[in-house]
């Protein structure tokens, strides 16, 4: 979704907007213009006229549009694992080989990975470096798993290197205590 561009800063603190970010704004605006604030419809104005006149903009607004775009739209568009099986491999194959739309498999393997980008890209714009050692859930069903595999090849093709991953079954959910 984000092309990073080379500035004297860092990395990754300037990008462009692609089409895909651009049509994903248009839809939205149609959809929700008369509910979003002000400085949301602003903040989408400029990422979407950024694409237009082919400027980068700073990561960070991409990141709130984004952040704009799912607040409104996640309830809404998201895909239940009750509309199919989220074990059936063939199914999950079958929608990644001819996805469409309005196929709830290819629109939960899409969700799934995009929030996954979502929480990379800000764990590196707090670290100020794109990640390369990642803790993630193992996986428990296959549509986890192949989103999970399309997400880290998406990210060792962007950073052009493999991903070092540590497996756990489950993160704390409680904040870490001190130990005395």
């Amino acid at each position: 979704m984000l092309k990073f561009m080379e500035n004297k800063e860092s990395t990754l603190d300037v990008a462009f907007v692609d089409v895909g970010l651009y049509f994903d704004i248009v839809r939205f605006l149609g959809n929700h213009k008369d509910k979003i604030s002000g400085d949301e419809l602003t903040t989408l104005h400029i990422v979407s006229g950024a694409y237009l006149l082919k400027e980068d903009v700073k990561r960070k607004v991409i990141l709130d549009a984004l952040d704009i775009i799912a607040r409104y739209e996640g309830a809404h568009q998201a895909v239940s694992v009750s509309d199919f099986d989220p074990d059936d491999l063939a199914l999950i194959e079958s929608a990644l080989a001819n996805p469409a739309p309005d196929d709830p498999t290819a629109r939960a393997i899409a969700e799934r990975i995009k929030e996954a980008m979502g929480r990379y890209w800000r764990q590196a714009e707090t670290q100020g470096r794109a990640p390369t050692e990642l803790i993630l859930v193992r996986p428990k069903t296959a549509l986890d798993d192949v989103a999970c595999r399309l997400f880290l090849q998406a990210i060792a093709d962007t950073l052009g290197h493999k991903l070092t991953i540590v497996w756990v079954d489950d993160l704390p959910r409680e904040a870490a205590q001190p130990v005395d």
